[in-house]
């Protein structure tokens, strides 16, 4: 008789989840649709479309309402989705090759990357943007992210205010000149970090342009705030998976999807990544510096319940004071900023899945997304499994 393991995560206990999406460009966007549809397959339901419609989900668990979105860089393009009210099955007819799904169109080329140099102006005259390049002595990017914002608007987005959404919607961006995160949503949350702070007077599409404008490919977007003009660029600079932002919201489980995942090849196959040229040994570089800073934010919350249980276990072991502890833990909370009722699900690649570290990241051809949607799911599956809250 084969008997179930007891779940490491409680769902009965859950009332509020967090969806947080990475970046990646449209790679990471076709693995988090994947995700989704893990999510699906396993209960969770997403929360979406605008406050004064009437809810389908008002009697649904709330401990698999999806009520939250965190999107960085490509992210945004998924949570934006989602918290418009957008089904699964209708974005999957713009990364699958199924033509019988009807849903929202594909991004074209031209869309995912708009020239900055589109009229004859830009290429002529004494401030065009080609004179003020050899002007200045400064090569800038072609591009920018006016196209991807059109086609939000065209194709996405119910509304261009975070305030009417009935779900709660962050947009993560890093502030070009003055090095912080700024997090765009319907709330300013409250935050002792001066590393980022938290804004609710910036418009959905600003706030996606923003944070998908990925550096050397996009110029960086420009949005006044407090009468001044601030240069903002892709969110997952400054750190990436802004998990921190479920745990702000007051979320108690903070589900994260991200593509960052260093390649680990066995070392008695004689296969090595010095010998696949070097963008894939660029790409493992990157790659490896996010997964340690991942890994850091994770090894710290896991230090601080460590300590936490050992001043609990101290006491007990000691026979001191109940009441002294009670004061001691809730100070120590504080000052760490720790949440002991959250949960965390990481949800990633294969660290061995060369086909999935190799794929291109800014491939619109269906055959490539699909390819990655199918890995999104099986990822969101193994962990859901892994966590024992597969039904």
């Amino acid at each position: 008789m084969q008997y179930r393991l007891e779940p490491k995560i409680d769902l009965s206990s859950k009332t509020k989840v967090a969806f947080v999406c990475s970046g990646g460009a449209v790679k990471a966007a076709a693995f988090h649709v994947g995700v989704a549809m893990a999510l699906e397959h396993d209960g969770f339901v997403f929360e979406g479309g605008l406050s004064h419609e009437n809810s389908e989900l008002s009697a649904s668990d709330p401990s698999k309402t999806i009520s939250s979105y965190v999107g960085s860089s490509a992210g945004t393009l998924i949570t934006s989705y989602l918290a418009n009210g957008g089904g699964i099955k209708d974005i999957l007819s713009a990364f699958q090759g199924d033509q019988s799904w009807e849903g929202i169109p594909g991004m074209k080329y031209w869309e995912m990357l708009s020239p900055r140099m589109n009229k004859a102006t830009d290429f002529l005259g004494w401030n065009s943007f080609f004179v003020r390049m050899l002007r200045n002595r400064s090569l800038q990017s072609p591009f920018s992210t006016e196209g991807i914002v059109r086609y939000l608007n065209n194709n996405v987005l119910k509304t261009d205010r975070f305030s009417e959404l009935r779900a709660e919607l962050y947009i993560v961006t890093t502030e070009l000149n003055r090095p912080k995160k700024v997090i765009f949503g319907k709330r300013i949350l409250e935050n002792s970090d001066p590393a980022y702070e938290y804004r609710n007077d910036v418009s959905i599409p600003d706030a996606c342009a923003a944070s998908m404008a990925l550096p050397p490919i996009y110029h960086p977007y420009s949005i006044e705030l407090d009468g001044k003009k601030r240069d903002f660029y892709d969110g997952e600079i400054w750190e990436p998976l802004s998990s921190h932002v479920g745990r702000d919201l007051g979320c108690d489980l903070v589900i994260c999807s991200y593509t960052h995942q260093p390649l680990r090849l066995p070392l008695n196959k004689g296969v090595t990544l010095a010998s696949m040229g070097v963008e894939k040994v660029t790409l493992q570089a990157i790659y490896q510096m996010i997964e340690q800073k991942i890994r850091a934010a994770r090894g710290t919350r896991k230090r601080e319940k460590e300590l936490i249980d050992l001043v609990k276990r101290f006491f007990r072991d000691n026979e001191l004071p109940t009441e002294s502890l009670d004061k001691l833990v809730t100070l120590m909370e504080d000052r760490m900023v720790y949440k002991p009722n959250i949960d965390y699900i990481y949800i990633h690649p294969r660290s061995t899945d060369v086909e999935m570290f190799a794929a291109p990241h800014f491939s619109l051809k269906r055959v490539t997304t699909e390819k990655i949607v199918r890995k999104g799911y099986v990822a969101g599956r193994v962990a859901m499994r892994h966590m024992f809250l597969a039904p």
